[in-house]
């Protein structure tokens, strides 16, 4: 899992539109070495003095294999695409009890783009957005979708169509979540497969260019 930042809100709002993001290119390395091996590298975006993330998204061709035609960040960086799994604002402070080891265990929110989250530690943070998600509206929820991308379908196993809803407590009215629950979020329930370990490595490479966050049409 990777920590993806943007200084540029609309480009979050373009990504979502067009399922396509752009990185920096010393970040291309490290996003090309983990889709190639890895089942599911996910993205986990935020925008630059927002005070939050914005959403999860998994990355769904390399750095330069886009389907996209048009170029909605005027030529920042190689587009690839990515497939949107969430688009709600995660607080900062909600997360604030989540430290990252591989960043010297600074929090969360202070991650640099493109900064290595291990997977327990993004699992848990992705679980914030499931978990806000469904108790805006448990009628409505929407369980993640998702299948194997058709150009690994030889290396990936194919997931469930459509995968169970989170169970979580109901808070009282007038009352905030407590922390999420524990296990990974629906769309981390993947077939065990030894010697293919989700990406550790977010939302990291992002267009450095600031602003606002986006919501989902219901955000870089």
């Amino acid at each position: 899992m990777l920590v993806i930042t943007s200084n540029v809100g609309d480009n979050v709002v373009k990504s979502v539109e067009n399922n396509v993001w752009a990185t920096q290119r010393k970040n291309e390395p490290l996003l090309i070495d983990a889709f190639r091996s890895c089942r599911a590298v996910i993205l986990i975006f935020s925008v630059s003095r927002s005070g939050a993330f914005q959403g999860y998204a998994r990355m769904r061709s390399l750095p330069g294999h886009s389907r996209c035609k048009a170029d909605p960040f005027s030529g920042f960086g190689r587009l690839f695409d990515v497939e949107w799994l969430r688009l709600q604002d995660v607080i900062m402070p909600e997360v604030s009890y989540l430290r990252n080891p591989l960043d010297e265990g600074r929090q969360v929110s202070s991650a640099r783009d493109g900064q290595e989250l291990p997977y327990e530690v993004g699992r848990e943070l992705c679980t914030h957005f499931d978990v806000r998600v469904f108790l805006e509206d448990p009628d409505t929820y929407e369980p993640c979708m998702d299948e194997a991308p058709p150009m690994a379908r030889d290396a990936v196993p194919v997931l469930p169509a459509v995968l169970p809803a989170p169970v979580v407590s109901v808070p009282a009215p007038g009352t905030l979540p407590g922390p999420p629950p524990p296990g990974p979020p629906p769309w981390m329930q993947f077939p065990a497969q030894p010697g293919l370990p989700i990406s550790a490595a977010p939302p990291g490479a992002g267009l450095d260019q600031g602003g606002a966050a986006a919501r989902a049409p219901s955000r870089q």
